[in-house]
């Protein structure tokens, strides 16, 4: 679909080019867009604040093993012509039919499907904001002083509370939307449009206080659907006698916590540095439960707290541990595009739940979790896979094209040469990590017949085979 796309929008603006003398562009094919995105996922690993600086060659920066991949211009025309939808199809605003997500909503729709078939929700999840940053002129953009990210797109997001698996996601696109026009308000119209589907399941969901509603939890618990969260007072049918404030809260011993019931709801009030407010239909009121705390002097003490609470810490924080997962190697640039941070958003989320995924699946519970980071970087590998798009021009290169020396029907064997060299990989990781040039360098007297490169061939450094294996040998 992105392909397509994108091969069209270039068609499109090639048309109304009035240069006379165009750029040459070639439709852009599956497997060279697959390794377009192997490359704009290493660099969210490998950060530099321009794209001509992955191709440069000055003050030994980098990191030629880029370039070795695809030209600086080609990857330019692509993030040019990059594009997910047909521009000529869009409504304009205010006419009947008009998407503000048009930009994004086909690859919205197929990533959001995808994410609900592959994954079943455990019994715990949660629902929390997220948000997108951007700070460009647009109609829906939010500010929001409690988060990280204080501008841009903000998105609902429900995740598995204990694996952070991203279920489904939901973009808000402002006051208009039939979200805020709904009679139940904003934040509880949220919560059922994402549980839509998931009634009946017995789910423990857990909120905080932007969501939490008595109204809500009656509806959830009506599907069988538990919740648990942090509460606002002034909500509408929340206990009067538990809305404890002011200097009332201030006599309050720390670990101090009260208790209403009325059907299935059950409201807590708990003082710990301050009074905090619990609505739950998932837990009861009995148990001695405590938490430890610090003391004024140092010490560690055992503070009584409510039966919701132990569960809450552990559960509500799915949205979070996602996001932060997500920000590690965050693929996302500065664009005055809104629907290309959008992209990288979701290309962010179908990274950490792929990993989620490989880690957490039935068949690799005994094998041992790799780090995702070296999830990510397996992950280029496969996108990138041989892929080249350099042309022979010019004079020939210290190492040999991918495509070569990856050609097992060519004869790679190992000659002996007359002096030693600096070994091809060894000096290509040196150079990716930015080691200082006595360290990780490595001479070979070791050489290939058919790529005529210097390589480790010995019993504790076997560049040879790596070099004519691994499609990014570097990393």
């Amino acid at each position: 679909m992105i392909v397509t796309e994108t091969n069209r929008y270039a068609a499109q603006c090639r048309a109304q080019c009035t240069s006379p003398t165009p750029r040459a562009w070639h439709d852009i094919t599956h497997t060279e867009f697959k390794a377009f995105m192997g490359m704009i996922i290493y660099m969210g690993i490998v950060r530099l604040p321009q794209l001509e600086l992955y191709w440069s060659s000055k003050h030994d920066l980098i990191r030629q093993n880029i370039s070795e991949i695809m030209t600086l211009v080609r990857f330019q025309q692509i993030l040019r012509f990059f594009h997910l939808n047909n521009s000529n199809e869009q409504v304009s605003v205010g006419q009947p039919g008009y998407d503000p997500l048009f930009k994004v909503r086909k690859i919205l729709d197929i990533v959001t499907f995808n994410f609900d078939m592959e994954y079943n929700l455990g019994e715990s999840i949660s629902v929390d904001e997220a948000m997108i940053p951007f700070k460009g002129r647009l109609s829906f953009k939010q500010y929001m002083k409690d988060k990280p990210v204080k501008h841009g797109i903000k998105v609902f997001v429900l995740a598995d509370g204990k694996y952070a698996y991203i279920k489904r996601i939901q973009i808000y696109t402002g006051k208009n939307s039939s979200l805020s026009q709904n009679e139940l308000g904003l934040s509880s119209q949220v919560v059922l449009d994402l549980m839509n589907g998931l009634e009946n399941r017995h789910h423990k969901l857990y909120l905080d206080n932007y969501y939490t509603s008595p109204i809500l939890f009656v509806k959830l618990h009506q599907n069988n659907t538990y919740a648990c969260g942090t509460a606002r007072t002034h909500r509408k049918n929340y206990p009067a006698e538990l809305a404890i404030k002011g200097s009332e809260a201030t006599k309050l011993d720390r670990g101090f916590y009260d208790y209403r019931t009325c059907g299935p709801l059950t409201s807590f009030v708990w003082k710990d540095k301050k009074v905090i407010n619990f609505l739950s239909t998932v837990h009861v009121t009995t148990g001695n439960l405590s938490v430890s705390r610090t003391a004024r002097d140092g010490s560690r003490v055992q503070v009584n707290c409510p039966p919701c609470l132990p569960d809450y810490q552990e559960f509500m924080g799915g949205v979070d541990l996602s996001d932060q997962r997500m920000s590690y190697y965050y693929v996302g640039r500065r664009s005055k595009k809104w629907w290309k941070r959008v992209f990288s958003y979701i290309l962010e989320a179908c990274c950490q739940n792929a990993y989620v995924l490989k880690i957490y699946g039935q068949e690799n519970k005994k094998r041992k979790d790799p780090s995702y980071l070296a999830f990510r970087l397996e992950l280029i590998e496969h996108l990138i896979g041989t892929f080249c798009s350099k042309g022979k021009r010019g004079r020939p290169r210290s190492a040999s094209p991918v495509g070569i020396r990856l050609d097992a029907s060519k004869q790679h064997l190992p000659i002996i040469a007359e002096r030693h060299i600096e070994c091809v990989v060894c000096n290509k990781v040196r150079k990716t990590i930015g080691a200082s040039r006595s360290s990780l360098r490595h001479e070979s007297q070791v050489r290939c017949s058919t790529c005529s490169v210097s390589l480790c061939l010995n019993k504790n450094r076997n560049c040879f085979f790596k070099y004519h294996t691994e499609p990014v040998y570097w990393l």
